[in-house]
């Protein structure tokens, strides 16, 4: 489906016309591949869960100590408490996370392609595609890359690891992203052929006073079950561990808290910290009242409103009217249509198209492209693209997971539009769309031919 003109319903800010470019000719030559979403849950004992992990840090910190919730309460945390969060699926609570920070807290955040991308860009992290190229991998797999320690020193002084990578060598990944780190203090790296390496693990130091400690793992993947196996992820996993609850002096002083995935969020850090808190309080506080019931007062008062909203509806509307609708086939075909391809290419190089176009082409190429891959009609529901590629096993569950997140994401686009709803996508957002639809391509087309499994006729 190709939408053309302008937006009245979508309030989005214009590209720059080389961003556009560089957009737009991607989109229109889409390629290949994909990333990783997965279960990480605390209490799975199968090959993609991490109680391995959550058993590890009982051993480590303390049974007492260790805590898996389905709720974070930012509210009841203390400066001497450490919090593990894995593969979060929920827009973090950055205020509360960043003040929990500065007050002396450790947090580390272990995420590839979960919603932890807009937090780290606070601190100046962004997430980076994994090297194609890695010099180490395990059985030659470039999805398996091996990371090593980064060495810190400086001068004259020997290899100065950080306390984390200490007793670590070699720790495997399993289809990791990478940061771009902005100059804090490396842990894990993975170097590639052509002589560069690109950081997976960093962390820094938050606030002044008493600082906190922020650290980042670019892929979940490596603390799961199946990879604990390993000695090095094993050894890592612990040294998180110990460097969260147990190093300077922390043990016995607070709480670990874990969360994966989908998880609740509730209070502030402090008691709030500015008019975003006392707003946020004052909402949950609105919630907190309609609950308990509506007062007299406050039902009169929202009747009275609704019946004049109404009747200034009835006044703009009922004796207004109606401009004459010109049937579609007496209306001029524009000329981008009549153009074919290089009407839209062109349509999508003005610096007056917004955004939202270039994601509905992104959708348009990313299912045409997936439906080759599959063999399947390219105008088939989005759930039926899944279901095939689940039965011929192009993808394992995680990055399925990553698929049916992809295209639920690009399929709510495509209906807000479609609703004439209110739509925002930034730049950040679009580029990261098309790295996860390239990624995706990319996997499935690595599957053999002759290994695929036949689907059903669509």
């Amino acid at each position: 489906m190709w939408f053309w003109g302008k937006c009245n319903q979508c309030e989005i800010p214009k590209f720059s016309a080389h961003f556009t470019v560089a957009v737009a000719s991607a989109t229109l030559c889409l390629l290949t591949v994909n990333p990783a979403n997965a279960a990480f849950e605390c209490n799975d004992e199968s090959w993609q869960g991490t109680d391995g992990l959550y058993a590890l840090a009982r051993q480590v910190a303390g049974a007492g100590r260790v805590r898996l919730v389905a709720s974070l309460d930012y509210g009841k945390l203390a400066p001497d408490d450490s919090v593990l969060i894995i593969h979060p699926m929920v827009t973090l609570d950055a205020t509360s996370l960043t003040a929990f920070l500065q007050a002396g807290g450790r947090v580390a955040l272990l995420d590839d392609f979960g919603t932890a991308e807009p937090f780290l860009e606070r601190f100046g992290i962004r997430r980076l595609t994994a090297p194609q190229n890695p010099t180490e991998t395990l059985r030659g797999n470039v999805h398996l890359p091996i990371a090593t320690p980064v060495d810190n020193s400086t001068g004259a002084q020997g290899p100065q690891r950080h306390p984390i990578a200490k007793d670590v060598e070699r720790v495997v990944l399993n289809h990791p992203s990478a940061f771009a780190n902005p100059g804090l203090t490396g842990i894990l790296e993975v170097r590639t052929k052509n002589g560069s390496a690109l950081p997976v693990a960093i962390t820094g130091v938050v606030g002044k006073e008493r600082p906190g400690r922020l650290f980042a793992l670019s892929d979940p993947s490596a603390v799961m079950n199946l990879m604990l196996r390993f000695p090095g992820n094993r050894n890592f996993a612990s040294a998180l561990v110990r460097y969260l609850a147990v190093d300077e002096g922390r043990a016995e002083k607070g709480q670990l808290y874990i969360v994966a995935n989908q998880f609740d969020q509730t209070g502030n850090f402090g008691g709030g910290i500015g008019p975003i808190a006392d707003a946020k309080n004052a909402i949950e506080q609105l919630i907190g009242e309609l609950r308990r019931g509506l007062s007299p007062t406050l039902l009169v008062l929202l009747v009275a409103l609704t019946l004049l909203g109404v009747a200034r509806w009835i006044y703009r509307n009922a004796f207004r009217a109606a401009a004459p609708a010109i049937p579609r086939f007496l209306r001029p075909v524009p000329l981008s249509i009549q153009a074919g391809w290089p009407g839209r290419a062109a349509a999508l190089l003005l610096s007056s198209t917004h955004p939202v176009y270039v994601a509905l082409e992104l959708r348009a190429a990313f299912r045409l492209h997936l439906s080759r891959l599959v063999e399947a009609d390219p105008g088939i529901h989005s759930n039926a693209l899944l279901s095939i590629v689940q039965q011929k096993r192009l993808l394992e569950a995680s990055p399925l997971a990553a698929l049916k997140q992809y295209l639920a994401e690009l399929d709510a686009i495509e209906q807000a539009v479609s609703a004439r709803r209110s739509v925002r996508i930034r730049p950040p957002t679009l580029k990261r769309l098309l790295e996860q639809g390239l990624d995706i391509l990319e996997h499935i087309s690595q599957v053999e031919p002759n290994s695929r499994e036949p689907s059903p006729t669509s």
